[in-house]
């Protein structure tokens, strides 16, 4: 139990270091947007708020793992499914809003090219841009890495989905620079394929953690307590709860019985049974908790 909590802490340690991280490159490209002008980099900001969002639920997730001795079940309450709705409005009013403006310089450029939509790119504020870009390359490869040697799923999926988000990033920056070489009408365009990716990026993120908001049972618990069962040493097993969806990702929890001999290999039985587990139902989140059955003897007293 200790070896899962410890876990879990570093986890969350590491999620709340990459979450601020985020935050302050979120800062950083809306100042940069903000002084140059550039609808494209205002998309990318725009967009750079799912991957903040996706970590931030990422932590709520990860925060009632101390407390999940009580067999509260790792999920999100009403508050969290608030936010989700806030994000979906605040996505879909600002991407409307840089859509029209978009289109409507797209037709003032046509109508006339030389016409100065943006302000200089200057090569430091590029410069700046790669360095972010690297800096969160790295971070999410350490997560990902992190996410393997930890084994949890959450920081996994976290990982997996900003890493497909920076090659997005990568692709906005290059279009900046081809904007401050002289090419103004690629700003526009670039800004309208931004959002499409950013509506392809919030519905992935959503369909990603529907595991972590979906409540109801998803294994049977006669189901787990048979395949619990087989393993040597195991009188019984209860308190089953599960959530999530096989095949993304579910959260277990349960209690062993186990005898009295097999209090040494206790450890090595909730890791059979763990590998067990994910060999069946894939990425799954997983909490045993162990009892010792007491002699009869001892019982009677």
């Amino acid at each position: 139990m200790m070896e899962r909590l410890n876990r879990a802490k570093i986890s969350y340690r590491l999620l709340f270091i990459t979450f601020w991280l985020l935050l302050l490159f979120f800062a950083i490209k809306v100042w940069a947007s903000w002084t140059t002008r550039s609808l494209c980099l205002f998309a990318e900001a725009l967009r750079s708020i799912l991957d903040c969002f996706s970590t931030l639920l990422s932590l709520m997730t990860l925060a009632a793992f101390p407390r999940s001795t009580r067999w509260t079940i790792w999920s999100h309450r009403r508050r969290e499914t608030l936010i989700v709705l806030l994000l979906v409005a605040l996505v879909g009013f600002a991407g409307l809003s840089l859509l029209g403006i978009a289109l409507l310089q797209l037709y003032a450029l046509w109508q006339q090219p030389t016409l100065e939509t943006i302000a200089p790119i200057k090569p430091a504020l590029i410069w700046l841009l790669i360095a972010l870009l690297l800096v969160q390359w790295g971070l999410l490869l350490f997560e990902r890495h992190e996410a393997r040697v930890l084994q949890t799923g959450i920081l996994r999926v976290n990982a997996s989905h900003m890493l497909q988000d920076v090659w997005v990033t990568s692709g906005a920056i290059l279009g900046v620079i081809a904007v401050a070489s002289g090419l103004r009408w690629l700003d526009p365009l670039l800004t309208m394929a931004l959002l499409l990716l950013t509506g392809v990026s919030l519905w992935r993120l959503l369909n990603w953690q529907i595991p972590s908001l979906v409540r109801q049972m998803v294994i049977a618990p006669e189901v787990l307590a048979k395949l619990a069962q087989q393993f040597e040493g195991v009188v019984a097993c209860s308190h089953i709860r599960t959530q999530g969806m096989i095949g993304r990702l579910v959260f277990v929890q349960m209690r062993l019985l186990l005898r009295p001999e097999f209090r040494l290999a206790a450890k090595t039985i909730v890791d059979r049974l763990e590998s067990r587990l994910r060999e069946r139902y894939g990425a799954v989140e997983i909490e045993i908790l162990i009892d010792i059955d007491q002699p009869r003897s001892q019982k009677l007293k």
